[in-house]
């Protein structure tokens, strides 16, 4: 997910270039980006429709949701399918009662990392999955302290970090999405 990141920096400045008249520029940016996304596909494809955490880790997994700019920004660097399809795999394969965790390292993720993620399938079900685990996230009668799940057991731990992030930014991308908002 973080070299999509990456790409997807490397594709931001390309249409920086644009936005400020450098046609020249933004396009070796942008046809590097591409090249970069290509190469992304090939070189952490697991064979099932998934995609790798790492290049070097097979049997890994994680939430693509940085690649929710590509939709965002209109770039089309990466194919919508393969992610909803990955989605869809990995909801089967992974998800607890509280979402989808962001890898296989731990059963855990962020609110926004969990609604960017949801905002990549066009399958209302599973995107209504995703979105209804942040529901269970939270602890009846205590104001938002966030609290994960133990994978196995159904109790409540205290996120890792304490009290639940006050701020839960991009959690309106299906919105964002749905309006059509563009930078190009």
């Amino acid at each position: 997910n973080l070299s999509l990141k990456a790409i997807m920096g490397i594709a931001s400045f390309g249409i920086l270039c644009k936005m400020t008249g450098r046609e020249n520029e933004a396009e070796i940016y942008m046809d590097a980006a591409r090249k970069m996304a290509a190469d992304w596909q090939k070189d952490t494809a697991e064979g099932d429709g998934t995609f790798r955490l790492a290049f070097d880790q097979p049997g890994t997994y994680s939430m693509k949701y940085n690649v929710i700019w590509d939709q965002l920004f209109g770039t089309g660097l990466f194919p919508a399918e393969i992610f909803k399809k990955e989605l869809k795999i990995n909801l089967e394969r992974h998800a607890n009662p509280y979402g989808l965790p962001l890898d296989n390292r731990a059963d855990y993720t962020k609110s926004d990392w969990l609604v960017w993620s949801a905002c990549l399938s066009d399958d209302k079900a599973d995107f209504d999955n995703l979105i209804e685990g942040l529901q269970r996230l939270r602890i009846p009668g205590a104001h938002d302290r966030l609290v994960r799940y133990q994978d196995g057991q159904d109790d409540w731990l205290p996120a890792p970090h304490g009290a639940g992030r006050s701020l839960h930014e991009g959690t309106h991308g299906q919105e964002d999405l749905r309006f059509g908002l563009r930078f190009l």
